[in-house]
């Protein structure tokens, strides 16, 4: 799986409100955080699948934010799982921002400056990716010969339902769900029948068990 990608926006959502003095004993951001986690799919079919959502307001006071500036960040992107290079990269960012929109401000009772803080995090996924690694570590162990030419059209497929419990294909390690061609091997091990078509282009073994196929 490669590298989580990011994308962001800091804005401010609009002018500094100033009639809520009468909750406040000082000056407040209050930051309106979402955060949108999506796995995108390459292989068999591009495919955006979501994982993670989440939607927070956090009011912090002026004096807190810029004496903390990361540890608020942090604070904020708490149970993101969001990476510590993410982090770095945004807080010297949200800090200018807020330092440009206090700077010229001369309100003498007490504000709120809303926030909007978003992130969207992509995690790319191909499992063509999965099929050549697990190739490459089973060819420094075993020097793997390929099957034959005629195994991929002999192949025995089956219905996932018929099997009465969940299963994983063992190169990939996606779960080998209803609607994609299921292979049952001889060694009644299955598999997605593209990752063991792939398989077999380089290896005669079942890459859990190494039962021996036709070389």
């Amino acid at each position: 799986m490669a590298s989580t990608l990011y994308q962001y926006s800091i804005t401010q959502h609009n002018q500094v409100l100033p009639n809520t003095h009468h909750l406040l004993s000082c000056d407040c951001f209050i930051f309106r955080f979402n955060f949108t986690h999506q796995l995108q799919l390459f292989f068999p079919q591009d495919l955006i699948v979501p994982l993670n959502s989440i939607q927070q307001s956090f009011l912090v006071p002026f004096h807190v934010f810029f004496s903390q500036t990361r540890e608020t960040i942090q604070t904020i992107l708490s149970g993101t799982g969001v990476s510590m290079d993410f982090v770095e990269t945004l807080v010297p960012e949200v800090y200018a921002l807020a330092v440009e929109i206090t700077r010229d401000s001369e309100n003498t009772e007490p504000i709120v400056v809303p926030l909007d803080l978003d992130v969207l995090a992509v995690t790319p996924f191909d499992d063509r990716e999965q099929i050549e690694r697990a190739i490459v570590e089973s060819g420094r162990v075993y020097n793997p010969v390929p099957g034959a030419k005629s195994l991929g059209a002999g192949l025995k497929t089956v219905n996932i339902e018929n099997l009465g419990v969940s299963k994983e294909c063992s190169i990939c390690l996606e779960e080998l769900s209803t609607g994609l061609e299921v292979v049952l091997m001889p060694c009644n091990h299955l598999y997605h029948k593209d990752c063991i078509v792939e398989w077999l282009k380089r290896s005669h073994m079942c890459p859990y068990c190494r039962f021996k196929m036709p070389s």
